[in-house]
């Protein structure tokens, strides 16, 4: 995630009050360290105002790591259940359509999950190169190719956010110098960001 796209989200959650934000739902949201030192903006933009609302928030992940609270996939019947017995009103979907064989699916289950009145938060790329974990589909919808997978949602606000170049990443890593994304250092990166709105 990047430190823009993490704002965003923070700025559109910010806007609800707590009551209403309820409780949010994290989904593929990797572990403390991740969110606390490789990409310690997450944390920073987004967590952190959170926790000082006192707004509730379930970090959920396929993966047993400190900082996932529930282990769960929810595009499985058991995991789907165990999460949306948490009645979120707001469940983030972010980085992960790209990294799924069935974003539809996904997208569905992630909309399902949310309470009547809520809303769930999808960021997906628009514009970046190919990158592993532990695949890339190379999905690359517009926010309102997202919207269109739940058609009963509304599409309440909806962006191509402008980010980063790879040279952001290099200053950042020199080690991730890549000759497969040398175009990128000209190219700026691009996230497709999405409020879907459920009706209460």
């Amino acid at each position: 995630m990047f430190k823009k796209e993490a704002a965003w989200i923070a700025a559109r959650i910010a806007a609800i009050d707590a009551a209403n934000v309820g409780t949010i739902v994290n989904i593929g949201s990797s572990s403390h360290q991740f969110r606390t030192e490789r990409q310690p903006w997450v944390d920073a933009e987004l967590f952190a105002p959170l926790r000082k609302r006192s707004v509730p928030v379930v970090h959920v992940d396929l993966k047993a790591e400190e900082g996932v609270d529930l282990i769960a996939d929810i595009l499985s019947d058991d995991g789907f259940a165990t999460v949306k017995a948490l009645r979120p009103r707001t469940v983030l979907l972010c980085n992960i359509l790209e990294h799924v064989h069935e974003p539809d699916r996904m997208t569905r289950r992630a909309f399902d999950l949310v309470e009547p009145g809520g809303r769930l938060i999808v960021s997906v790329p628009r514009s970046y190169p190919h990158h592993r974990d532990p695949f890339d589909t190379m999905y690359r919808p517009t926010p309102q190719e997202v919207a269109a997978l739940i058609p009963e949602a509304t599409l309440t606000e909806g962006e191509i956010l402008p980010t980063e170049y790879h040279w952001h990443d290099i200053w950042r890593n020199p080690q991730k110098l890549q000759r497969k994304r040398a175009l990128w250092l000209f190219i700026r990166y691009k996230v497709s960001m999405a409020v879907l709105a459920k009706r209460a």
